[in-house]
């Protein structure tokens, strides 16, 4: 998170950790209104983002958006994404998924269907909020409840190819201070050959426990596409506001006060108090220090799961999937588990 387009950049520390403190007060709503200000003054500037984020870095620097350092710089590499992404945001309408707690916690015990598939996504670029013990977050040398996870899809130079590839970027936010990683299309499972693009959000130090924060979040976001994809995406419950804000835009000329579009998810899930305590265990119990009492006093809690299945006919056949909502198995009986699942050797 930065400071809008329209104000100034400073080198100086205490510049800078004056802005994070107050940007730290806000609560995320406010946040995610800044940034769609933010948004919208990016592209009064630059123009209409495009896909490619190469052209439009250029299309932000003639337009006299600020950023720190030169070219290539990793201070201008991470203001120069970021504000790349909150224009596309904006260009597709300030979509923000709102999880009930019960969601996200399903939807953190249930393993992605096909972690390297290519995500159905709703929008190119979007925010998830997500409730406290969900996504551990850690800075300073403790641990918080990160509240904002961004998900991006556009086109960059990749390097070990030297062409333009898909790349997905999540961020996740905790207070706006953020971490962000990307991926390759079809490579978002970890391999020494092919190493994951990280640069920790707002200059900070990476710590190990960052790995932790990458795995929950991209499990989340990756099944909030697939569990959008399994109730039929947000045509048969929404209306489209890109369709109601280009009458808008026809009655008033332009959007004046623009806003998070917010889309609550997850109303009609419903799960027991102990599955969602479990996940929040769960994400932790990959940490050394998990929290005290973490146990649960049940026999097994029965992972969530896609299922897939063949609907229509001939050309207009296709494959669907269908959510199983993880349960408590046994849940009279006196045997506790600390762990859903086994821990790796290196506690990863």
């Amino acid at each position: 998170m930065r400071s809008l387009v329209g104000g100034s950049y400073s080198s100086q520390e205490e510049v800078r950790r004056a802005v994070r403190e107050e940007i730290s007060t806000l609560t995320s709503s406010q946040r995610l209104a800044l940034e769609a200000q933010m948004g919208v003054e990016i592209i009064q500037r630059a123009g209409k983002p495009i896909a490619n984020i190469s052209h439009y870095v250029h299309q932000m620097i003639d337009g006299g958006c600020p950023m720190r350092g030169d070219t290539g710089d990793p201070t201008f590499l991470n203001d120069a994404s970021g504000m790349f992404r909150v224009a596309r945001w904006a260009d597709y309408g300030f979509n923000v998924f709102q999880l009930t707690h019960s969601l996200a916690a399903g939807l953190a015990l249930t393993e992605p269907a096909d972690i390297n598939a290519v995500p159905h996504m709703p929008f190119p670029c979007f925010a998830v909020t997500v409730p406290e013990g969900i996504i551990p977050f850690w800075y300073g040398g403790e641990q918080y409840w990160a509240d904002i996870v961004w998900m991006h899809r556009y086109e960059a130079i990749y390097s070990g190819t030297g062409k333009v590839e898909t790349m997905y970027r999540w961020s996740v936010e905790w207070r706006g201070i953020t971490l962000w990683r990307e991926h390759i299309e079809g490579h978002f499972e970890k391999n020494p050959d092919k190493p994951t693009f990280w640069i920790p959000g707002q200059d900070e130090a990476p710590v190990p426990e960052d790995n932790i924060t990458e795995d929950v979040s991209l499990r989340l976001v990756l099944n909030v596409c697939s569990w959008l994809a399994s109730v039929g995406g947000l045509s048969e419950k929404h209306q489209s506001f890109r369709t109601r804000n280009k009458v808008k835009k026809k009655k008033a000329g332009k959007l004046k006060k623009p806003g998070p579009m917010t889309w609550i998810l997850g109303r009609e899930v419903k799960l027991d108090k102990a599955v969602r305590d479990a996940a929040t265990d769960f994400v932790l119990g990959r940490s050394r220090k998990p929290r005290e009492g973490w146990k649960q006093r049940v026999q097994s809690v029965v992972r969530g799961h896609f299922q897939h299945y063949w609907v229509g006919s001939g050309e207009d056949k296709k494959r669907v999937p269908k959510w199983k909502d993880p349960y408590v198995k046994n849940k009279d009986a006196s045997v506790a588990y600390a762990h859903l699942y086994k821990d790796k050797p290196n506690g990863d």
